[in-house]
């Protein structure tokens, strides 16, 4: 039990630097993210594009990034056809504040897409840790909170805004078959359909690995009193 805290306090240190340096954003308090910076995802072909824009809140601030002295001629966040000027197809409500990009995956005719929230304590109008959410159309059509996913809350690291529950590296993404899967911080294995946002297969690679670490432990074990039943034969010999 000594090991397994001190594995899952290094994982954990482990998640929450991987977490800041791949968010690039300074952090003035423990509770404190920047204001999030505008962006855009193009679909594989190009045809469309996922626009992201901070709300008003964030542009009354008169905080721009670099090199942008304001956005208020951004397109509201949405996916558009990627048209000049932008066609729009369907504006998004994101209820959170903090939003990057590297949180979304998208079907190849951004039709469907997953979010996973940064500050998933502080998603607008649900009350819980939001681990994923799922949108067809632009509208949600599931939410997963953290609790649905982890099964051991032992592992889990608390900030003042979020909880770190994913092993953030393990994230796959099969846009053929519209397959997203990842590793939970406790070691279950999930599988969903981004397209209904349903698991398809879950699994707990920690039993696995348990029990294999087990096997080998046996098998050291039975192969080191092999060699000492039969030093101790030659010896006596």
């Amino acid at each position: 039990m000594i090991i397994k805290s001190k594995l899952q306090r290094a994982l954990g240190a482990i998640l929450v630097l991987y977490f800041v340096l791949l968010a690039n954003t300074p952090v003035a308090r423990a509770d404190d993210f920047a204001p999030p910076p505008p962006f855009y995802i193009l679909s594989e072909d190009g045809s469309r594009v996922f626009h992201f824009t901070p709300d008003d809140e964030w542009r009354d601030t008169n905080w721009w990034p670099p090199g942008m002295d304001d956005w208020t001629d951004l397109p509201p966040t949405g996916i558009y056809y990627n048209t000049d000027p932008l066609t729009p197809i369907y504006q998004i409500e994101l209820p959170c504040w903090v939003i990057w990009e590297h949180g979304f995956f998208f079907s190849r005719d951004m039709q469907y897409f997953v979010w996973f929230p940064a500050a998933n304590g502080m998603v607008a109008g649900v009350t819980g840790e939001v681990a994923l959410v799922f949108y067809a159309n632009g509208t949600v059509q599931r939410i997963y909170m953290v609790s649905d996913l982890v099964e051991d809350a032992d592992t889990l690291i608390r900030t003042a805004m979020s909880v770190l529950w994913l092993d953030w590296p393990s994230r796959e993404f099969d846009a053929e078959q519209n397959r997203l899967s990842f590793t939970t911080v406790d070691g279950v294995r999930y599988e969903f359909d981004i397209t209904t946002g349903e698991i398809v297969t879950h699994s707990n690679q920690t039993s696995w690995f348990s029990f294999a670490a087990i096997l080998a432990a046996g098998i050291l074990g039975l192969s080191g009193g092999t060699l000492v039943l039969l030093a101790k034969r030659k010896h006596s010999k």
